[in-house]
């Protein structure tokens, strides 16, 4: 698939919860609660300057479709990376290692998806209530699952590695759609584990790839690490304040890569804000 795409239009990629959503992921309130509609007048300004809006959330397929359908808006890369959502068409990736895996050992879809739950099981039992998995958000994913906690990334994928899953990684993303609380937890996280190299940077790069997007028009709108990651396949990433303040590594690599700017204000307000840089700019 190569479809020819104006590449003078900017192609903005937007995380849902944490950015465009406020408080209990509502599109129609800020991250306090409060009425607004700032987020769907920023969506519908950037439609109407003729902007390529593109989802890119860690949610199931399912989900962002729905939203996607709500909004208006065709074309989405859910699972973080997992599923690239163009032209009508659904492509499932499930990354070099993770295929390797599969097609040396037989496996189908649902019994891969059966290792990676086998994986997800060895981390909650190794951390000890530090980490669980985040039912009901699992059902109807294909190749990833989410987690929740707070856990050092780099001991679970070690963890991973040395224990016959060199393929699946753990991925940290922010807060979610709200603040969850665990017993024994503070500042609860959003985990995603997926195929190794399955990103969202890995989705974009697909998803221009198949619409002959280029990247120097290409924008990133995300409160999370997974979003600010996202740094080497767009000519911006725009983090709204939130992500930045619950995830002092956001701020840090912020600190260190020019293209990565963090934004005074948070959730919608923050999106709003980065429409605009990025209207403005092209």
């Amino acid at each position: 698939m190569d479809i020819d795409k104006d590449k003078t239009v900017p192609t903005i990629y937007v995380d849902l919860d944490g950015t465009l959503l406020g408080k209990n992921a509502s599109l129609l309130h800020d991250h306090s609660g409060n009425r607004t509609n700032i987020g769907i007048d920023a969506l519908a300004k950037a439609e109407k300057a003729g902007a390529d809006l593109v989802i890119a959330t860690g949610r199931d397929r399912y989900r962002a479709e729905e939203f996607c359908r709500a909004a208006g808006i065709k074309n989405y890369i859910a699972e973080l990376g997992c599923v690239i959502h163009t032209t009508g068409e659904d492509i499932v990736e499930y990354g070099d290692k993770a295929k390797a895996f599969m097609q040396e050992n037989a496996l189908s879809d649902s019994e891969f998806l059966g290792c990676v739950t086998q994986a997800a099981q060895a981390l909650v039992d190794h951390f000890q209530g530090q980490l669980e998995m985040h039912a009901p958000y699992n059902r109807d994913r294909f190749t990833s699952l989410l987690m929740r906690g707070n856990i050092s990334a780099e001991k679970a994928n070690e963890i991973l590695s040395s224990n016959g899953w060199p393929f699946l990684e753990i991925i940290p993303n922010g807060h979610g759609m709200f603040r969850r609380t665990m017993p024994g937890v503070d500042n609860v996280l959003i985990y995603h584990l997926t195929p190794i190299g399955v990103t969202k940077a890995f989705g974009i790069a697909k998803d221009q790839e198949l619409r002959n997007i280029d990247p120097s028009t290409s924008y990133m709108i995300g409160d999370g690490m997974a979003d600010a990651l996202c740094y080497e396949v767009v000519n911006k990433v725009f983090v709204p304040s939130n992500g930045a303040l619950s995830d002092t590594d956001v701020l840090d690599l912020s600190n260190k890569i020019e293209n990565i700017i963090v934004l005074d204000d948070s959730h919608n307000k923050g999106f709003a804000k980065a429409i605009d840089f990025i209207l403005h700019e092209n």
